[in-house]
């Protein structure tokens, strides 16, 4: 009994080393800004094999006088050579609760290290429902400052 109780904790790392490593990851973080309008995003996203997808991401959008926050949690990214396509549900809004539930999908694309290319994003819409593996068609727009990452 002695021998399998030092085994356990052995057992419990070698399964969580086992967890699968991600086929595809997109990280972001920066602003994207449309004339006095900005929008701040960061969040990571990632695919296994077996499809499992897990992330999260933050955005304050802001129009105008008009300021709205939510988080989203990632449960779809679909990736295509430098792009990635990004889903999920708002789980929190501090500035309007009643964001909570709706879906949101939106893409980033990795054109290269800042200062060397400018990135591009999309601006999520809070109750965007097309899912993010039919690589919908959104406004692309530069990033003003930040980093993407698509692997």
């Amino acid at each position: 009994m002695k021998s399998l109780a030092h085994l356990l904790p052995l057992l419990l790392l070698a399964t969580a080393a086992y967890a699968a490593p991600p086929v595809h990851i997109a990280t972001w973080g920066g602003k994207i800004a449309v004339g006095t309008d900005s929008t701040q995003i960061s969040g990571v996203a990632q695919i296994d094999a077996s499809g499992s997808v897990k992330g999260q991401a933050e955005f304050h959008v802001v129009v105008g006088a008009d300021t709205t926050e939510f988080h989203v949690v990632v449960d779809c990214l679909t990736v295509v050579g430098n792009q990635a396509w990004i889903g999920g549900v708002i789980s929190h809004s501090a500035t309007d609760p009643g964001l909570e539930g709706q879906r949101t999908v939106w893409t980033v694309i990795d054109n290269g290290e800042p200062g060397i290319a400018v990135d591009q994003g999309s601006i999520p819409v809070p109750g965007d429902t097309r899912p993010c593996g039919t690589q919908p068609s959104l406004t692309l727009l530069p990033w003003a400052a930040g980093n993407v990452q698509v692997r």
